[in-house]
């Protein structure tokens, strides 16, 4: 059988089509890995993140971890989850990785006392710009600390962006207050801070 362009999965990626883009300069192995008679095509992948959830009983370093979680509390300090998902993701997918990062806090007793979030790539969702902090607001996060237009250029984060918090206005999610805010400013020679203080949707 002869292919022809990407291979394609169900759901969006980062960039809004469905091409299967991981897997680069990697070797694709073909075998019957859930045993429905069918070949699956297994192909690694690089992610930005551990291969192991941190509450997975595999995860391969417990007793850091609860130094750390321990540490922190000791401290007083607040753990905040960080979010894997890009601008083009479902409300569905959205919503599911927010409760697996929720029940991984459980599973660690680490409280989920108002947190606040940012996105790993900081874009908000394409389709529609709202629908990222809707559905971290859903899940009982009290603000943002980090996120891009959706349409913005590939950086990890802005380069000079000092913006002033505002609470996220529109339709409320049962009455609930949500903050946004970038506090990141780059401070280099010959860039012009921009205060940033509401988004135009």
């Amino acid at each position: 059988m002869e292919l022809e362009g990407p291979l394609e999965g169900a759901t969006l990626n980062q960039v809004g089509n469905h091409a299967l883009i991981a897997g680069h300069y990697s070797v694709p192995l073909w075998m019957d890995l859930n045993h429905d008679g069918k070949e699956d095509l297994i192909v690694g992948g690089v992610e930005f993140g551990s291969p192991v959830p941190i509450d997975d009983p595999k995860f391969p370093y417990p007793a850091e971890l609860k130094e750390f979680i321990q540490y922190t509390q000791d401290q007083h300090m607040q753990l905040n989850p960080h979010v894997f998902v890009h601008n083009y993701k479902s409300d569905e997918e959205e919503a599911q990785e927010l409760l697996m990062q929720k029940r991984a806090f459980a599973n660690l007793g680490i409280p989920w006392t108002h947190p606040g979030t940012n996105q790993h790539t900081w874009r908000v969702n394409n389709p529609n710009h709202q629908q990222t902090m809707r559905s971290e607001q859903a899940q009982d996060m009290w603000y943002n600390f980090g996120f891009l237009p959706s349409e913005s250029p590939v950086l990890s984060r802005p380069e000079s962006v000092w913006s002033l918090p505002f609470l996220l206005q529109g339709e409320q999610r049962d009455g609930k207050p949500f903050l946004i805010h970038t506090p990141t400013p780059v401070l280099r020679q010959g860039i012009t801070l921009r205060l940033t203080y509401s988004i135009q949707w």
